[in-house]
């Protein structure tokens, strides 16, 4: 999944990968790390686009790397988790984490 982020892949496909049931997979995750697969997803997708965003990469750059069908899609989801745009995010932070 880490290798191709816009993966729109089921969970029962990552469960058939690690030759156990979706329900299986569904419980550990939620078991290990206290939140849902489809949120867990999500948090691995935000950190890489936090990463790529700081790094300068655009908004659509991103959006698309991650399997959004648009970025006005990525920047609801950024704006829903951050309370802000990427870019009022990005503005407010120093220098360092800007380039």
């Amino acid at each position: 999944m880490l290798d191709n982020l816009g993966s729109t892949k089921s969970v029962e496909h990552w469960a058939s990968i690690g030759a156990t049931s979706s329900r299986t997979l569904r419980r550990l995750v939620r078991t290990e790390l206290n939140m849902s697969f489809n949120m867990w997803r999500q948090q691995i997708q935000l950190i890489h686009a936090m990463e790529m965003l700081a790094r300068g990469k655009s908004v659509g750059d991103v959006s698309f790397a991650l399997g959004y069908a648009t970025p006005s899609n990525f920047i609801a989801m950024f704006r829903k988790v951050y309370g802000e745009s990427p870019a009022r995010y990005f503005s407010k932070r120093p220098a360092k984490y800007n380039t």
